[in-house]
């Protein structure tokens, strides 16, 4: 297979990067780009490659060791409810969730005013686990 056949595969099913034998840099990058769960199949995956997974998907995060400021806002900007991975949430990142997704709230320890009013903004049935 060349380099061309195996990108447009990952481009169609980004988990078929477990095949492929040495990925280059272009075959892993379309690969996080389509499932951020190829990251799983990935070793040593750089800074870039770690983002755009989570930017797919915000539940990656709970295969991601150690994620920086930058993926952990990233996560929660893809899917709110993806907080529920992240250790001691900052104020913006607990924020940016519920504004995402109101059921995030759910997901954070006492939640401020400010969250509970968002969540609710965002989705009204929320107020019945406030």
């Amino acid at each position: 297979m060349t380099t061309n056949e195996r990108i447009a595969a990952v481009k169609r099913d980004g988990l078929t990067i477990e095949f492929i034998d040495n990925p280059t840099p272009a075959e892993r990058r379309a690969a996080v780009q389509e499932d951020g769960y190829a990251i799983k199949f990935i070793t040593d995956p750089t800074p870039d490659e770690r983002l755009a997974a989570v930017r797919q998907n915000g539940y990656v995060l709970q295969c991601i060791a150690n994620p920086t400021p930058a993926e952990r806002m990233a996560a929660v900007q893809e899917s709110g409810t993806a907080i529920q991975f992240l250790s001691d949430p900052t104020p913006a990142e607990r924020m940016t969730a519920v504004k995402q997704n109101g059921w995030a709230v759910r997901f954070i320890a006492s939640p401020s005013k400010a969250e509970r009013m968002a969540a609710i903004r965002q989705n009204r049935n929320v107020i019945k686990y406030i």
